[in-house]
């Protein structure tokens, strides 16, 4: 089957259409705890060679849907197929051939970080040289230090380079920046990227809409164990929150119900500070927004700082939902 999805190269993607198959299909899964539902009847297909995220605030089901994936629990009703394979019957094919990033409690304190990849390197007969994961996961500067001295931030990177050490056709992220710094989750999305890059596919939970939109092909929004939306960030983007903001400085005040009055206008405000005026034009049409505003249209004499901001996942998420993936109200 033959089906269109973004490509990565690098941050920042490209479509192309690509020959797959599943690598992962999940037909109507539901799992319970007692009377408490965490995943209600998903249906997903992930597909061969992407990167694939779960996006949702926390207790949305995407932990348990990754966990019930993986085989580390059985769903109360529904199949899951890895490949060829049946996740819960032929649990040992698939431990071949995934890489799981594991917990930290895996994780022996006494153990040098070089130790630490090449204890777990013996494990396997054909995995990746422990050697090279050390550069790919920014650890260099952290080979020889004991797992105990590493910072949380450090010790999320060495879990993750464990979780590629078998050089596994699919790999499992649950959150796997949720500790790092800046400089450290842009060098990991970089780490995520390259493994994709050798063909392999990348499951991935997180409730960081910039994660999901730098690294994912698709993504799967769950709310309260129930999928809510799936598709490339900017396919949902376009369909839920179509709207862009056009802002810009001026020196004079404006006219907000004249600019109000263009039909592509929803909404228009401005704030004054430091002598200056900022106007946030709310448009369905930002190319014909900032036309007029070139033109004249909207009788401004001049104006500097023109910025166009498009939604997010958080905003899609918003609109979804009427929550923020932090759980606050719109």
């Amino acid at each position: 089957m033959v089906r269109a999805f973004r490509s990565l190269d690098g941050i920042g993607g490209v479509l192309r259409l690509e020959q797959t198959r599943a690598a992962v299909h999940l037909k109507e899964v539901t799992k319970r705890y007692g009377s408490v539902t965490s995943v209600e009847n998903l249906t997903l297909r992930i597909e061969e060679g992407e990167i694939f995220g779960i996006l949702g605030p926390n207790g949305a089901g995407k932990t348990t849907t990754l966990e019930s994936i993986v085989g580390m629990r059985n769903p109360t009703s529904g199949t899951i197929r890895i490949f060829e394979w049946d996740a819960q019957a032929d649990r040992n094919a698939i431990k071949k051939i995934i890489g799981v990033q594991p917990q930290e409690a895996s994780l022996l304190p006494h153990l040098t970080v070089k130790e630490t990849l090449k204890l777990f390197s013996s494990f396997y007969g054909h995995g990746l040289d422990y050697r090279e994961l050390i550069p790919l996961t920014g650890l260099e500067d952290k080979a020889d230090t004991l797992v105990k001295n590493l910072s949380g931030g450090q010790k999320q990177r060495v879990l993750i380079a464990v979780a590629l050490v078998s050089d596994p056709k699919i790999l499992f992220l649950d959150e796997p920046t949720s500790s790092l710094d800046p400089r450290a989750r842009r060098d990991l999305w970089e780490a995520i990227l390259a493994f994709r890059k050798r063909k392999r596919t990348v499951v991935l939970t997180t409730h960081s809409m910039e994660e999901a939109e730098a690294l994912c092909n698709r993504v799967a929004i769950m709310n309260q164990g129930r999928m809510i939306a799936l598709g490339t960030p900017d396919e949902l983007i376009h369909t839920y929150c179509s709207e862009k903001i056009v802002q810009f400085y001026t020196e004079d005040e404006c006219d907000m119900k004249w600019i109000e009055s263009f039909p592509e206008i929803s909404s228009a405000a401005q704030d004054r500070a430091s002598g200056r005026t900022r106007v946030a034009l709310v448009s369905t049409n930002s190319d014909a927004t900032v036309a007029r505003l070139c033109s004249g249209q909207f009788h401004i004499g001049s104006w500097t700082h023109l910025l166009i901001k498009r939604g997010n996942l958080e905003d899609v998420f918003l609109e979804l939902t009427g929550k923020s993936l932090t759980g606050e109200g719109a």
